[in-house]
């Protein structure tokens, strides 16, 4: 009962991996922020030690390194066990994503305010979620946030853009999306390939394998490989890889659903799920990409129903 009936959570997550499976966790918790959502004040800040060892520490994003680590003893399983003790049902938890802190937590709770979901892109589709730093700079007085994450300043900042969204009765300005803080030299560049569909809006909890049997259910084509499912805000994001590039425009033409321009330009379908959420799937060539390579196999085509003829033509005259 003297536990806070509303507070506010913010993680930072690193990559690992198990050294005898090979397997990765790409948000793997290293640091948790949990602050009063009343007075603001810190209930805990600690850095947590993975359990598999760190691959990418994600610096560029918050801060640490391997020698913040190195001497922490604090585990999951104690992160685990503080924010059992502080949470009960009742318990509102506010925070921006917040899912994928409880994710990376490997926690359940259900009672939760999410500021991504409150706050909506100027020019851009209902589902797309903008980052805190420019909520708080639309909603906070022009509010700017320092580019390295402050996992305890985030949790206060997500909680002021929650309170927010509540006084002003709901009716809140859309929020200008800029682009995100990039670290090229982590980043693979994403190969433009035509034998590949991107997947978003993949809500928590879609395997690859269903992403597989949704296609073979829709389609009868299935993909060579599904790459892993990287979280960003609510959602996750892949690609599926087909034979050929033929396979995969058959796949995208053969899904139910109507073909529209997305923002990017690229064709794009909205595909229901068996529970009734939807993903989106789009092609990853621009639609005069996908004529010009039709027309090139079509001149293929003809090319070679020409060679034949000819060749059926000069047996026949010999």
């Amino acid at each position: 009962s003297s536990n806070p009936g509303v507070i506010a959570m913010d993680c930072e997550m690193c990559e690992t991996k198990c050294p005898l499976t090979g397997t990765k966790n790409p948000r793997a918790l290293c640091r948790l922020s949990i602050t009063d959502g009343t007075t603001g004040d810190v209930l805990i800040d600690t850095l947590v030690k993975p359990a598999w060892p760190v691959i990418d520490h994600r610096t560029w994003v918050n801060g640490i390194t391997k020698r913040h680590l190195s001497n922490v003893t604090f585990t999951l399983e104690h992160a685990q066990s503080f924010v059992g003790t502080l949470l009960s049902a009742d318990t509102v938890v506010c925070g921006h994503a917040v899912i994928n802190d409880l994710v990376a937590l490997q926690v359940e709770h259900y009672t939760i305010v999410d500021s991504s979901y409150l706050y909506k892109c100027v020019g851009r589709e209902d589902y797309v979620s903008p980052s805190l730093k420019d909520v708080a700079r639309t909603v906070l007085d022009g509010m700017e946030m320092p580019s390295i994450h402050d996992s305890v300043n985030d949790a206060r900042v997500a909680m002021d853009c929650c309170i927010f969204y509540k006084d002003a009765e709901y009716e809140v300005p859309r929020v200008l999306k800029t682009p995100r803080n990039k670290a090229p030299e982590r980043r693979k560049k994403t190969t433009k390939s035509d034998k590949l569909l991107v997947v978003h809006r993949l809500p928590a909890g879609v395997l690859p394998e269903h992403l597989t049997e949704m296609l073979l259910s829709n389609t009868f084509v299935s993909p060579t490989n599904v790459a892993d499912i990287v979280i960003a805000g609510n959602f996750g994001k892949t690609t599926l890889e087909f034979h050929s590039s033929a396979h995969a425009t058959l796949a995208f033409e053969t899904l139910p659903g109507k073909a529209l321009l997305d923002v990017g330009g690229y064709s794009s379908k909205k595909v229901f799920l068996r529970n009734g959420s939807y993903v989106r799937i789009r092609m990853n060539i621009s639609p005069g990409q996908v004529a010009a390579r039709k027309e090139a196999v079509d001149s293929e085509l003809s090319k070679e129903v020409d060679t034949a003829v000819n060749q059926e033509r000069e047996t026949a005259a010999a």
